[in-house]
């Protein structure tokens, strides 16, 4: 029987609104920059190209984060206000 190995992924979180290579296994660059106390705004870029935008909200309580996105996935296919909200529990 065949072991599977894991895949490894190091993203870089510097909130200077600079592109940053990942390591691994899907490689992109990631942008992120500090838009509010409680608000981030985060790029990816593959190719040269921006392919995602991401709104990453945290509730002043800190129990909820909303993430809105808007991109293209690896299949060529356009989203918009792809929204997920977290709660802590």
């Amino acid at each position: 029987m065949r072991e599977k190995t894991a895949s490894v992924e190091i993203h870089h979180y510097n909130f200077d609104g600079g592109f940053h290579q990942t390591e691994g296994s899907d490689p992109r660059e990631l942008s992120f920059k500090r838009a509010g106390q409680n608000t981030i705004e985060q790029d990816t870029r593959r190719n040269g190209t921006i392919t995602v935008h991401r709104h990453i909200e945290l509730s002043r309580d800190g129990k909820t984060m909303t993430v809105t996105a808007n991109g293209t996935t690896g299949g060529g296919q356009k989203y918009t206000n792809d929204i997920r909200v977290y709660k802590k529990k």
